[in-house]
């Protein structure tokens, strides 16, 4: 179930407001509306990561998604099913490293750099 908070136009969420769901997945969105649909926000996942950014038909289009338990932050787009599309950095706090590389359909298809700091 959901339960939301904000505002409304023609029985719809639209403008500002918070959603709470109960379900494996999702936790939380704070953030715009329009008909129905997330447009730009912030995210919680159940897993305590978090994306920050825009959504295109209710799933993340382009932005950054952190996650603080393992140090990883991914900046990048997103297509269907939320999957990596394109160009996308990644940033691991732990392993001390920046990735850049061409994903396609969630898959790495193209290294573009590895750089250690």
């Amino acid at each position: 179930g959901e339960v939301y908070h904000g505002e409304f136009k023609d029985d719809k969420k639209h403008g500002f407001g918070v959603s709470k769901y109960e379900n494996d997945k999702l936790l939380t969105y704070e953030g715009y509306f329009a008909d129905n649909l997330r447009t730009e926000g912030k995210l919680t996942l159940a897993d305590g990561s978090y994306y920050e950014g825009n959504f295109l038909n209710n799933e993340m289009n382009q932005g950054i998604l952190t996650n603080e338990k393992t140090g990883v932050i991914t900046e990048g787009n997103w297509g269907g099913c939320n999957a990596l599309n394109g160009e996308v950095t990644t940033t691991n706090a732990i392993q001390r490293c920046i990735i850049k590389a061409i994903f396609e359909n969630g898959h790495e298809k193209t290294r573009i750099s590895e750089d250690f700091y």
